[in-house]
């Protein structure tokens, strides 16, 4: 299930690896939620963990950190609003009902996504820049912003390469409004997984 081949391999700001039949685990962050120091950090891992047999280290390594950070981030959190939280979540559930991806898991936090999820029809990367230009110009006219970015421009995406890696990350995903302070109970939180219930396993 997870021995698969290389579709695709690439470093942008961070290092991008879709794989035949591949289940990701992907975050995505408003713009603007990572200071200079921060990214000076992500920067010097990357430089740590140069191969590409040191990839999954390399990218475990950038989502700690950097959900570290983002859960304590007082600003920047335009996905607290309801209605554009909603309109993110609908998007999902869209791709969803036309087959462009299937959904494991997924939580909206205030100022990042992450999925757990598999390309159906297409590859990783047309379809998460469609999305995100999507619900970019979604909240944009629903905050009345006019600055003009609305989501970092990178993602972090890391493919799943074993079925106690995947366990781990559904856990990961549910308990991340919990971990952060926002509510007590995963149930609690509107926009996850278990609020949609097209999407329950």
């Amino acid at each position: 299930m997870y021995r698969t081949r290389t579709l695709y391999f690439y470093r942008n700001r961070l290092p991008h690896w879709e794989v035949e039949n591949g289940t990701y685990f992907l975050t995505m962050r408003v713009y603007g939620t990572l200071p200079v120091r921060m990214a000076q950090r992500l920067k010097q891992v990357q430089q740590e963990y140069r191969e590409e047999d040191n990839v999954s280290l390399l990218q475990k390594k950038i989502m700690y950190d950097t959900e570290k950070w983002l859960d304590n981030l007082k600003n920047d959190r335009h996905l607290k609003d309801p209605s554009v939280a909603q309109s993110i979540v609908s998007a999902l559930v869209f791709r969803q009902e036309q087959k462009i991806w299937d959904i494991h898991e997924f939580v909206v936090m205030p100022n990042h996504v992450h999925l757990l999820f598999n390309i159906v029809n297409g590859s990783l990367k047309p379809a998460m820049i469609s999305f995100k230009r999507w619900t970019a110009g979604q909240a944009m006219k629903l905050l009345g912003l006019k600055q003009r970015h609305f989501w970092q421009e990178d993602w972090f995406d890391h493919w799943v390469r074993s079925h106690e890696e995947y366990l781990g990350l559904v856990e990961y995903i549910r308990m991340n409004p919990v971990k952060a302070g926002l509510v007590k109970r995963t149930s609690d939180w509107p926009y996850v997984t278990d609020s949609q219930p097209d999407l329950q396993r």
